[in-house]
């Protein structure tokens, strides 16, 4: 779901089916979740990445509990995945079955307008997105609106899209970027598309462990030798 289709007061007619997602378990006992892209224009289906973190793990920790809501436990619900990466935002929708019902939680990390984990009827859900579209819209490059993250465009070669990307992947701080090894985030900047193609994502779990570490001189240090993230 875009930004512009939030700021033109668009709500769910806007939502695209872009997706299926089928979660399983690794052989390293983590979860991870194959995305399978569809084109409703022709039907046809595209494999798109295999990923993991901590929305997927949020998602199967929602999953296991869901069965004791009370909405749940008195009527049918189909799941679905919001995804907002302009607003920073991930929900897991629930839309009933055979009745007009609908709730959503939203996945950590998210949007400052949300909490984490709680049950949103869909109209107080709606005004909350719309509130946080109209943020993102006017807020600035160094104020992301976000709740339990860091600002990863301070890294250099990470601008407002590729931050966006990593916190959809689950790299939402500074340690959490540091930790990611070069290999996975080439294939999350894959997975986000062509335009990231020329991205290059080498220093960056340096460049993230010196933020994390709170050495800006040695960062800034750093930065001054980098063009595009790399050394010029």
């Amino acid at each position: 779901m875009s930004i512009e289709a939030l700021l033109s007061g668009k709500r769910v007619e806007s939502a695209q089916h872009i997706a299926w997602r089928y979660v399983f378990r690794g052989d390293d006992q983590e979860y991870h979740v194959a995305e399978i892209s569809v084109n409703e224009a022709d039907n046809s289906h595209t494999f798109h990445h295999v990923n993991h973190g901590r929305h997927i793990d949020g998602f199967i920790a929602l999953y296991e509990q869901i069965h004791a809501h009370e909405s749940v436990l008195e009527r049918d619900y189909e799941i679905n995945l919001l995804r907002v990466p302009a607003c920073y935002v991930m929900a897991v929708w629930f839309k009933g079955a055979d009745h007009k019902h609908e709730f959503l939680v939203p996945l950590a990390p998210v949007h400052k307008k949300f909490e984490a984990g709680r049950h949103y009827e869909a109209d107080e859900f709606w005004d909350l997105l719309e509130a946080a579209a109209r943020d993102m819209a006017g807020s600035a490059v160094d104020d992301m609106g976000l709740k339990s993250t860091d600002d990863l465009t301070r890294i250099e070669g990470i601008g407002p899209q590729i931050a966006a990307l990593l916190m959809e992947a689950g790299i939402a701080t500074f340690a959490d970027l540091a930790l990611t090894k070069p290999a996975r985030l080439e294939k999350i900047l894959s997975a986000g598309g062509g335009r990231f193609n020329f991205s290059n994502p080498t220093t960056w779990p340096k460049q993230a462990n010196l933020a994390a570490l709170g050495k800006w001189q040695e960062l800034q240090e750093l930065q001054d030798e980098l063009k595009g993230g790399v050394p010029s």
